[in-house]
């Protein structure tokens, strides 16, 4: 056949090596534990052009080649959502091929921007603060797939920092009271905070080094060079940099020959863990993170220098990697690195649609710096449906077609935290690999056919789209530029009279058609009789219907302050009823339970006392995040907040049913409701497990019916 024919002279010149085979090897087995000796793939690494793959099918096999082996992922994960039907994601991590493979002549894609960027530093302690190998290798493999060969990693610098510490006769007392607890590294990489959380146990120290052996040595077979912490001046004994949110930032070295000493320490504990798995030259750097006091008499273009020489003694081809946010990068920073050594991550992609944020940084020449467009779509990890699609498609074609003058070098996502929004996510990493202007229509219905496994064309397929095409067109394209994530669900609010925001720094709006979301989620729950099964179904349905009883409960809240005392009381009683559907609805799905997250840190834990202390970290961290002085002088208190089972029930709930039991009469909700949580006094340690319980169809129709009904 043609088909077979034109194959075959792609594929017969390429060389493949048995590294690469293996990692690649892998992936099939996990993905497609029952169809993977029906994907032939060969890997040519001698290309000058990477990023590029080529995909076909005789009707027998399906054959995928590539420049490397994330090139090869990439390939073989657009052919399952392209031609097989099948979506692999956060909650779907294998999937079959349809009983007939689909016969198509081979054809070509390559990557419009060499640099594919994934998360930030809060991402690592939001969703990923307590993962072990397993989950990582999960993460590991959906990065490949989407073709991301810049991902942010941290595991297994707490190492680096007990490494450098005991090395200049610090003793493990103050490096204890120096590292936070497990749950609360993201901020100490990003200068914000120390000792908070901890102290760590030595057994916690060992499993990450192992850990992060393990993903740097993945990282290395697929091809991804990492963004991983470089030095930015901490020290125990610096200088007081003032406060963060209530917390005491780290000391700063502010002797320059010390500075540069340091840098030598620090970069030497990377080699030496590391230095034989670990390999790259993007170093995340951010000395002045969210403001903070410089020192007296610290001039900080000299500082920055100081610790560029320090970087470059390293890693002479060394790239500092900086977050555009707030006002960062400074020009003493740009000014000083040059315009070929520094990367600029512009958080602001998506929502001031500025795409030439790095290209009019420079490096004092006129010469701009390097940056990446990324979409920040999720704040703290919360849970709800929120994206900016019509923003994403025409920022990320505005950037790319101007390339070359504004010098993008990649696209990315930099989400506080992850599992949620699947389809922003996909969405996100198709755009650098498609061969002409992404038409949305036409991609949902590919999208829909994929989630589903349906066959487009079909009744299913319709009903699907049109789902999509709902959320697309509604929840899911937020229009408001200064609105941080999701629409913060109302059930979570330290109750008030009035619906307002959860967190201190969200500004939520309603913006969608609350009854076209209540629609798209009967017309979704019509497709149970042949979809239900399916666990990208069941946690789309969960997740639409969820959405729909918090909008309920924002529309009861809504007429409380107004009510007589006979209408509060009705209203409150309906308010704590959706409440509990919610948490009922949600307990089906593990995805949405609170004890998944408390599971995987006990998990981690070798004794009684330790997993105490990870599920205290757990446990603080998406409630009070503090103690008193940073959750309410310092405004973090709900800022990590979760609609989900068990934390809804132990934590929302008695806040809400003091608050209509003493008709709304204030109280320290800090210290009657929150505090006792966190450290096991109202609900004891151990008890929030992952399983899920209860028929999700049969929940949400439940669900649907109350809505309905009242």
């Amino acid at each position: 056949m043609r088909t077979t024919a034109l194959i075959g002279c792609v594929l017969c010149a390429l060389s493949l090596s048995a590294g690469s085979s293996a990692v690649i090897d892998g992936l099939l087995q996990r993905v497609l534990p029952y169809d993977h000796d029906r994907i032939e793939y060969v890997i040519d690494e001698s290309t000058d052009s990477p990023g590029r793959f080529t995909l076909g099918c005789d009707g027998r096999k399906v054959h995928i080649s590539g420049d490397s082996p994330l090139s090869v992922a990439k390939g073989l994960n657009h052919y399952l959502n392209h031609h097989a039907g099948v979506n692999i994601c956060w909650n779907m991590m294998a999937g079959r091929l349809p009983e007939r493979l689909e016969e198509f002549p081979a054809y070509i894609r390559r990557a419009s921007v060499p640099l594919r960027y994934y998360l930030n530093f809060c991402t690592q302690s939001y969703s990923m603060a307590f993962w072990d190998w397993e989950r990582w290798e999960k993460e590991l493999d959906l990065m490949a797939l989407h073709g991301i060969n810049m991902p942010l990693v941290t595991v297994g610098f707490e190492n680096v920092w007990q490494t450098m510490l005991r090395n200049q006769g610090f003793g493990d007392k103050e490096i204890v009271s120096f590292l936070p607890g497990p749950a609360y590294f993201g901020w100490f990489y990003m200068n914000n905070l120390t000792g908070w959380g901890g102290p760590l146990p030595e057994s916690w120290m060992e499993k990450r080094h192992e850990l992060a052996r393990k993903v740097f040595m993945r990282m290395g077979e697929y091809g991804m060079t990492p963004v991983v912490p470089g030095y930015s001046g901490m020290t125990p004994e610096g200088s007081d940099q003032g406060m963060w949110c209530g917390f005491k930032r780290p000391g700063l070295t502010v002797d320059y020959d010390e500075l540069v000493s340091n840098a030598a320490d620090y970069y030497a504990a990377v080699d030496t863990l590391y230095g034989d798995v670990l390999h790259t030259r993007y170093f995340a750097i951010d000395p002045f993170h969210e403001g903070g006091s410089l020192p007296e008499g610290l001039d900080p273009a000299l500082y920055v220098k100081k610790l560029w020489e320090g970087l470059r003694r390293y890693s002479p081809h060394g790239v500092w990697v900086v977050q555009h946010w707030q006002d960062n990068p400074k020009t003493f920073l740009t000014h000083t690195i040059p315009g070929d050594s520094l990367i600029i991550l512009d958080l602001h992609g998506d929502s001031r649609c500025d795409t030439v944020c790095g290209g009019n940084s420079t490096d004092g020449t006129g010469r701009p710096h390097l940056w990446v467009w990324n979409s920040l779509n999720n704040y703290g990890g919360n849970v709800g449906l929120f994206g900016r699609i019509s923003a994403i498609l025409g920022s990320v074609q505005e950037a790319m077609t101007d390339r070359e003058h504004n010098r993008l070098a990649g696209i990315g996502a930099i989400p506080e935290g992850i599992e949620n929004n699947p389809m922003l996510f996909d969405l996100l990493y198709e755009l650098p690999w498609l061969d002409r202007p992404l038409a949305l229509d036409e991609w949902l219905g590919i999208y829909a056919a994929a989630r589903y496994g349906v066959k487009a064309g079909s009744h299913e397929h319709g009903v699907a789209k049109s789902v999509w095409r709902t959320l697309a067109d509604g929840i899911l394209d937020c229009r408001a530029t200064a609105q941080q994530g999701c629409t913060e669900s109302v059930l979570m609010m330290r109750p008030a009279a009035m619906p307002g925001s959860v967190s201190s720094w969200a500004s939520s709006t309603w913006y969608w058609n609350k009854d076209s979301l209540l629609n798209a989620a009967y017309r979704l729950l019509s497709l149970a009789p042949r979809l239900g099964d399916s666990p990208n179904y069941l946690y789309d349905l969960v997740d639409i219907t969820r959405q729909c009883v918090a909008d309920r409960a924002h529309t009861v809240l809504s007429r409380y302050a107004d009510a007589d005392s006979c209408g509060r009381r009705r209203l409150g009683k309906e308010f704590m009823c959706l409440l509990g559907l919610q948490d009922s609805l949600l307990a089906t799905v593990a995805d949405f339970r609170v004890g998944r997250w408390i599971e995987q840190a006990r998990s981690l834990g070798n004794s009684p006392e330790e997993k105490d202390l990870y599920e205290r970290n757990a446990r603080m961290l998406i409630t009070t995040w503090g103690d008193r002085v940073q959750a309410d002088e310092g405004g973090l208190h709900d800022y990590a907040n979760r609609e989900t089972n068990g934390l809804l029930k132990y934590y929302y709930a008695p806040r809400w049913q003091y608050f209509f039991d003493n008709a709304g009469t204030d109280t320290d909700w800090f210290g009657r409701f929150e505090w006792p949580f966190v450290t096991g006094e109202t609900t004891p340690y151990g008890i929030l497990v992952a399983d899920p319980e209860g028929d999700s169809v049969e929940r949400v129709a439940v669900a649907l019916k109350y809505l309905r009904d009242n």
